[in-house]
């Protein structure tokens, strides 16, 4: 698997969204999740066990930008 270098912001952690999350880190990318809704326990468990940076109940423009530069 080739591996990339950089860093991603996920808009939205549902299914997709966490999938994505897990398929860019493996692909060694700094992951940051951001939902505007809570986030259903299943995928926030899955969040904290690979150790990616979320956030839930907003999308904080600012730190999701921030985590891009």
């Amino acid at each position: 698997m080739t591996k990339l270098n950089g860093k991603i912001v996920i808009l939205g952690a549902a299914e997709s969204g966490v999938g994505s999350a897990i398929l860019a880190q493996q692909l060694g990318l700094e992951v940051f999740v951001s939902d505007s809704g809570k986030i259903a326990e299943k995928y926030r468990k899955e969040l904290v066990e690979r150790n990616i940076a979320f956030e839930e109940g907003q999308h904080t423009w600012g730190n999701c930008l921030m985590r891009q530069r």
